[in-house]
């Protein structure tokens, strides 16, 4: 059995076969778009203000590019291994943490290069399960259901896929898939090999027992190399310690040196500053005793002149001597005032001086006093500096001992390094017989793996199936509950009813009108009915094997006065949907492989209606290459949030490697004998896995577009109550879904047989365009599979679209729901008129192709 994976993968050599082409170079830097297993460098933390230590390190899932960019460290995508993913992810699986528990699971489930080991694989998911890990639940239930790794048990299976949907006791039903019969011979073979597997696994659990001595021998050197890096470490610590407080001294030395070199440069700018003050102040004496010269030179003028006028009026008073000598004398006393008064001034003058040579005394003996004040500071300064050095020469003496003791240990870590080496050598050599028993016992597995349906038994009675469903192909009318009602036109005469039943427990029976039909080996039933002038009621009823019955009714022709009222758009339940994204590529003008017809025209009906009647934001990407659609699934990667919904739609090329059977999606511009610019299936899902966006559909229209498993699905029986399907659509969007819709399974899809498009897009765009009501995927799936079905045996060709999970990429049993804006009348008219176009198409190619078939993608 094939690991459940993503749809639309694969072509093999019939899809691309066409002659050779002169082949191109890919992008050189597409690869650092693929998603690696990144291990994250510490970040350095602080523990008050002077402890910092390294935090440990996180891995995460993102991009090359990314990984690079965060300085962390991954394995390359080609190269990676399961040791290199073991080594990021197991040290937090050990520690309890529930996503590495998973992604340790998935490692050991995928092999990664080795056989899997799907014991290991149901060990760690157990592990996660217990916490709620709904992946991990999911993965538990899908081991227990195909017996790899634990007991085959169904109905165990069903109650980890019931925890994992959180459908436990709210009276929402879960179903699992078909279980197969199996013929006594399988069973005998079934038993030989699990004899055979059982012998594997006894060798494989001796060397195991001689690797876990070896390893717990590694383990004791390990430990004491442990305890020496721990004494290490802690010496480091103490020297580190020591060079901080050194290093804090001496910031201190120099904080102490700045400042005294600070003040002794105030200090010269004191010393210029009294400079300064010694040199205005001598200016200004100067200046003062100008200034007095001048008023001195001012005061003899004035006496000269005085004396001048004294001998004139002396003279000319001679006459009147007599009269005059009262005037004379008066004179006298004014000159003798005068003469008073200018010795006071001189004597003011002397001891202005005085004073003005007593400050400069003062000044000049307190500059010298504050000279050497600072001398004598910076004398001491000198000293503590000095005294520091010495402290800091001691410190470095403590400091060189200290480092020739941890040369000294670390020559100790080298011979225990290579002690270490000598028991990794034996350890390699035990592990490379492990190997090749791992080896022999994964060829067994899988081949256990392989023939575990056909092997099991018809599922026990605890284990329910879902009952029978039937899917109304002719006449075709929009998905609706109750009774569907034809239009009137086309009612009258012989009318064609096309309908598809799916069973998992088995068809027992198929009436139509109470008149039994006989369905194709696909399940398809066809009934000719008349219909009368007043109409006819139609009902088709199928029962299984288990007694489990559906029903579905269609009236043709009702009259006017009875006929049904015209059906009002169903309510939105009151739930978040969140917002829809749509990522459309299509790919048709191949530069090194056959040119598709249609991919392109089926790209971009799928945009419109995804936008137009779904509100989607929709990207369309036409004849995309490798770099293109890995840097668009990368920038959704990174947009995207847990209120997203996205559909991923391919339609083009497609490649199975056949050694692994891994699918691969072609751009345009894949070579038909070199894979480096394919895309793989697992590169896409790991996309897919590291996106937050909460639930993500792809849609694939390519040849071998499923590598699938059986799709245990959370589903909803028909005939629910509003309240259970309310409920159950609750439950389904808190989970995380990855799912996908597969156009078929292992072989080539029809390229044309649509008219304008593909078989498989004719159909998907039919349902989508005549939906009114919140349509799950499963429901999708069921309606558009159908139309497939019937499509292509009309061409004689066998062509079944699958509806499953996508394995390791992180779904939670989540669900896809697609929610219309609301009725269309030309949408509807719209899809119509393509449905007759393309029956009609479908009926030439048939003619004109008679035995043949419209060619594969």
């Amino acid at each position: 059995m094939f690991a459940a994976v993503l749809a639309g993968f694969g072509s093999g050599p019939s899809c691309t076969s066409g002659p050779a082409v002169p082949l191109g170079a890919a992008p050189g830097d597409a690869d650092d778009l693929l998603v690696v297993d990144c291990l994250l460098p510490p970040q350095i933390r602080a523990l008050g203000q002077r402890v910092t230590y390294l935090a440990a390190r996180r891995a995460v899932k993102t991009s090359a590019a990314d990984c690079r960019a965060a300085g962390g460290e991954y394995v390359a995508h080609a190269r990676a291994n399961q040791a290199s993913a073991l080594a990021v992810w197991l040290p937090l699986a050990k520690q309890g943490d529930a996503t590495a528990q998973h992604y340790v699971g998935e490692i050991f489930e995928k092999g990664l290069g080795l056989p899997p080991d799907y014991r290991a694989a149901a060990h760690w998911y157990a592990l996660a399960a217990e916490q709620g890990y709904a992946p991990s639940q999911l993965n538990l239930g899908s081991l227990a259901e195909r017996g790899l790794g634990v007991e085959r048990d169904p109905a165990a299976a069903q109650r980890w896929y019931a925890r994992a949907a959180g459908l436990g006791d709210d009276g929402v039903a879960f179903r699992a898939a078909e279980a197969p019969h199996a013929s006594a011979e399988d069973a005998r073979a079934h038993a030989e090999r699990e004899r055979r597997i059982d012998e594997l696994e006894r060798a494989l659990a001796a060397a195991r027992a001689e690797l876990e001595r070896a390893a717990a021998a590694r383990d004791e050197l390990e430990r004491a190399a442990a305890t020496r890096d721990e004494e290490l470490e802690r010496a480091a610590a103490a020297r580190d310690a020591r060079r901080d407080d050194d290093d804090a001294r001496a910031d201190e030395l120099d904080a102490r040196d700045r400042a005294l070199r600070e003040e002794r440069a105030d200090l010269a700018r004191e010393k210029e500053a009294i400079a300064e003050e010694r040199a205005e102040l001598a200016r200004a004496n100067a200046t003062e005793r100008a200034e007095r010269a001048r008023a001195n030179e001012r005061e003899r003028a004035e006496l000269a002149r005085a004396k001048e006028r004294e001998r004139a009026e002396l003279a000319r008073s001679r006459d009147a001597l007599g009269e005059e000598r009262d005037a004379v004398e008066r004179a006298r006393a004014e000159l003798a005032a005068a003469r008073a008064e200018l010795a006071n001034e001189r004597d003011a003058i002397d001891a202005a001086r005085r004073a003005l040579a007593e400050a400069n005394d003062a000044a000049a003996s307190a500059g010298e006093r504050d000279r050497q004040r600072a001398d004598g500071e910076l004398a001491e300064r000198r000293r503590a500096l000095e005294s520091a050095e010495r402290q800091v020469e001691r410190a470095r003496a403590e400091t060189a001992r200290a480092s020739a003791e941890l040369a000294q240990r670390e020559a100790s870590l080298a011979r225990s390094e290579r002690e270490r080496a000598e028991s990794d050598a034996a350890l390699d050599a035990l592990r490379a017989q492990v190997d090749r028993l791992r080896t022999e016992l994964g060829a067994a597995t899988e081949e256990r793996e392989r023939a575990a349906s056909a092997a099991a038994a018809v599922a026990p009675a605890d284990v329910e199936l879902a009952g029978p469903s039937i899917h109304l192909i002719d006449p075709p009318i929009p998905l609706q509950r109750g009774v569907a009602v034809t239009p009137a036109a086309s009612d009258a005469g012989a009318r064609l009813v096309v309908a598809r039943v799916d069973a998992p427990a088995g068809l027992l029976a198929v009436t139509v009108n109470e008149r039994e039909v006989e369905p194709t080996a696909r399940g398809v039933v066809r009934a000719r009915v008349d219909v009368p002038p007043g109409g006819l009621d139609v009902r088709i009823v199928a029962i299984d094997e288990r007694g489990q019955r559906a029903q579905r009714e269609l009236r043709f022709g009702a009259p006017e006065a009875t006929r049904a009222p015209a059906r009002a758009p169903a309510a939105r339940p009151a739930l978040d949907f969140g917002t829809y994204h749509a990522l459309v590529i299509g790919n048709e003008a191949y530069r090194h492989l056959p040119r598709l017809q249609t991919a392109g025209e089926d790209a971009r009906a799928i945009a419109r209606v995804l936008a137009d009647r779904y509100g989607f934001e929709v990207e369309l990407a036409l004849d995309a290459s490798r770099y293109e659609i890995l840097s668009k699934l990368n920038a959704l990667r990174a947009r995207l949030t847990e209120r997203d919904n996205l559909v991923v739609y391919y339609a083009g090329h497609g490649e199975l490697d056949r050694a692994n059977m891994r699918g691969h999606w072609l751009p345009i511009d894949a070579e038909p004998d070199s894979s480096a610019n394919w895309i793989s299936n697992v590169a896409i899902t790991d996309v897919l896995n590291a996106m937050a966006a909460k639930h993500v559909l792809v849609i694939a229209d390519s040849c071998y577009s499923g590598s699938l498993t059986r799709s245990s699905l959370a589903r909803l029986e028909a005939g629910s109550t509003p309240q259970a399907r309310l409920a159950w659509q609750r439950a389904m969007l808190g989970k995380r879904s990855r799912t996908a819709l597969t156009s078929g399974g292992l072989q080539p899809v029809l390229d044309a047989g649509g008219g304008a498009h593909s078989i498989f897009a004719r159909a998907l765009l039919d349902v989508l365009e005549r939906n009114e009501e919140v349509l799950e995927g499963q429901a999708i799936h069921q309606e558009l599979a159908a139309r497939v079905v019937w499509a292509a045996e009309d061409v004689r060709f066998e062509q079944t679209p699958q509806y499953a999970p996508i394995r390791f990429a992180g779904h939670e049993a989540g669900e896809f729901f697609f929610v219309p804006r609301g009725g269309s009348a030309q949408l509807d008219a719209q899809a119509g008129g393509r449905a007759v176009a393309g029956e009609i198409a479908v009926a030439e190619e048939a003619l004109v192709l008679g035995e043949g078939h419209p060619p594969a993608r």
